[in-house]
């Protein structure tokens, strides 16, 4: 395999020559010629050995390739070298060609730099959104958080995070929630199956987590609104909190929660009570019922309470007059 190698490079010759060589060695069609080179990176004692990680190399096919490396060799201001690099987007196509690899050190190893790459990456969510069905918790792991950093661009991918949140594994049940956050509104397929995430007795974790995402998707998660009510209800504080949360985000839409927000109010939670008063005048118009305990909320002792509720009356009055 022929390169054409870039000139523009900061360090010694000799650390280059090892990259050239590392970089060559792990696009290797001989299967044990890439576990080799694994192997041997990973027995090396020192950690400075794998630096100089913008080197790029150009392949007869005109595709473009930036050595990858294993996370514990990607200190923060490498990672930022990589993220600012043009070059290193350019390798998108080689490294979803290297997600099919049979060495799953190798398929493992490239999902990293596509997380990197963040949004322009969108060219690997089908390949990423088939990780999600592997066995290999480490590998599944590093496709959800390549996703979430790829955004709402890995809307292709919400089918199969959709799958994911049915797995009987809470931890992937989170790492698929977490990740539909990070995609948003373009994820909004998937409120039926957050709003059932929301139902989740055994874990109080994924319900936060489930609000979380619903509040990022927005006005679009007004089907979640019922669900939510009961969510005001919870034993968990911050799963009351974060319920206010969300229907603030939908809005008008979440009329129907005036009620159970109005019974907030009343809540041991200052938190809590704030963020129902802060729904209470998203939902503005609607929300006219709540006037009397939000005058009355001006002469709270405490100054959060009273900012807020003189905040929420102003809107439900705007809302009122149109």
């Amino acid at each position: 395999m022929e390169t054409e190698v870039y000139t523009a490079y900061t360090y010694e010759s000799k650390a280059f020559e090892q990259h050239t060589k590392f970089i060559y060695a792990i696009l290797c069609h001989d299967k044990k010629i890439r576990e080799f080179t694994f192997d041997t990176y990973q027995s090396q004692s020192n950690p400075e050995w794998p630096m100089g990680l913008e080197g790029a190399f150009i392949f007869r096919d005109g595709s473009f390739m930036t050595a990858f490396l294993p996370s514990y060799a990607l200190p923060q201001q490498a990672e930022q070298q990589l993220k600012d690099q043009t070059i290193f987007r350019q390798s998108v196509p080689v490294l979803v060609r290297l997600l099919a690899d049979q060495n799953s050190v190798i398929r493992r190893r490239a999902i990293k730099p596509l997380g990197l790459i963040g949004p322009e990456a969108k060219d690997a969510v089908p390949e990423l959104a088939q990780i999600l069905r592997y066995v290999e918790k480490e590998i599944r792991n590093s496709a959800f958080q390549a996703l979430a950093a790829i955004g709402s661009e890995a809307k292709q991918a919400v089918p199969s995070l959709i799958q994911a949140l049915k797995d009987q594994n809470s931890d992937i049940r989170r790492n698929a929630i977490s990740t539909l956050r990070e995609i948003g509104p373009a994820a909004r397929q998937a409120v039926p199956f957050l709003i059932q995430a929301l139902e989740d007795q055994d874990e109080v974790v994924v319900r936060r987590d489930a609000e979380n995402t619903l509040r990022e998707i927005g006005s679009e998660a007004k089907e979640a609104v019922p669900s939510l009510i009961q969510a005001l209800k919870d034993q968990d504080e911050v799963v009351r909190r974060d319920a206010a949360e969300v229907l603030e985000e939908i809005g008008a839409e979440a009329k129907q929660a005036v009620p159970a927000l109005i019974q907030l109010l009343n809540d041991e939670s200052l938190v809590v009570r704030v963020n129902a008063i802060e729904a209470l005048g998203d939902i503005g118009a609607e929300a006219k019922q709540a006037v009397p305990m939000l005058t009355q909320a001006l002469e709270n002792k405490f100054s959060a309470i009273r900012d807020s509720a003189e905040v929420a009356l102003r809107q439900i009055s705007s809302e009122d007059k149109k």
